[in-house]
């Protein structure tokens, strides 16, 4: 039991700094403890920072359909536990059942374009909204974009974001994750200055490219060039398979995303798309999902459960 009010049930997910419980409440009611990892050896006045800190963020941005919503934090709490009491801090959040959007990806591929039209542009909004609250997230990855009962996406993960409204959207702080981190965060020297929401931009461009191709965007994943990708194909070794993948999908694709996906990768921040832009693209004005909800979750559902299926399967050995 944490704090006699919230018993754990099974552990969700483990991050860089937290794990991530499904939990009780005293009313059955389901929740999300993240909880501060005791191994990484913070120190008590730093956890209870990381704890306060996350926690002020998500108040601070108020509710939005398409962000994890918070229920509070405690940076004191008690933890009773077999081998006696123990002082942990967490934050009580919404419970996403479904879990995160890489883990359907990783394990089932890419989806179809009105299916990733579905979840991106809802992935859009969240982040239009922290971003007009005068932050940025600057951790936008699949790993933090959890799916709710009905499979609607939800930002989570505020840990990283930071208020930029003193700055006019511009930090010298390097956070987030590599693969989806932006190149002029990556490549950042010293106390420069980047924009955090065009950094922001760029990594939604880098989900958006695994929702349509299964794969981190290559060097020349925008190369339209079919012969090029046939010789590739030819078995040259110097070629990574995965950029073979790449190119071969990006053919299937429908000029408008792979404009967006272009222009939201521009390794250039100064003629990136801003958030705004994006949801003005083409291939998100005006978009339509009339219908599409049910089609979406069915999908959705189909994949998880065959996702659960083999990771059952593999647990009998």
């Amino acid at each position: 039991m944490i704090d006699n009010k919230y018993a754990l049930s099974e552990l969700m997910g483990v991050g860089g700094s937290s794990k991530v419980y499904s939990a009780y409440c005293q009313d059955g009611t389901e929740c999300a403890l993240k909880i501060i990892r005791k191994d990484k050896g913070y120190s008590d006045e730093l956890s209870r920072r990381l704890v306060q800190n996350e926690s002020f963020v998500m108040t601070d941005l108020g509710d939005h359909p398409n962000l994890v919503n918070s229920f509070g934090c405690n940076p004191d709490g008690v933890a009773q536990l077999a081998d006696g009491h123990h002082d942990i801090r967490y934050l009580v959040l919404e419970k996403c059942k479904n879990g995160s959007l890489s883990t359907i990806i990783r394990h089932t591929g890419p989806l179809e374009e009105f299916a990733a039209k579905f979840l991106f542009i809802q992935l859009c909004y969240a982040t239009q909204h922290v971003h007009n609250k005068n932050y940025a997230h600057l951790d936008i990855k699949l790993e933090n974009i959890l799916l709710d009962d009905f499979f609607n996406a939800k930002l989570a993960d505020l840990g990283t974001a930071i208020n930029v409204e003193a700055t006019l959207g511009f930090t010298n702080k390097r956070r987030g994750t590599p693969q989806y981190m932006a190149p002029e965060i990556k490549n950042k020297k010293g106390d420069e200055m980047i924009d955090a929401t065009i950094a922001d931009v760029y990594s939604l461009g880098v989900c958006l490219h695994l929702l349509l191709t299964g794969e981190f965007p290559c060097e020349d994943s925008f190369e339209s060039n079919l012969s090029s990708l046939e010789t590739e194909s030819s078995g040259d070794p110097t070629v990574p398979e995965s950029n073979k993948r790449v190119k071969a999908r990006m053919q299937y694709l429908s000029e408008e995303a792979r404009d967006l996906l272009e222009e939201m990768l521009e390794e250039n921040a100064f003629f990136r798309l801003s958030i705004d832009e994006v949801l003005q693209h083409p291939w998100l004005k005006d978009a339509s999902f009339d219908g599409i909800q049910s089609v979406v979750y069915e999908e959705l559902s189909n994949r998880l459960d065959f996702v659960k299926s083999c990771q059952a399967k593999a647990s009998d050995f």
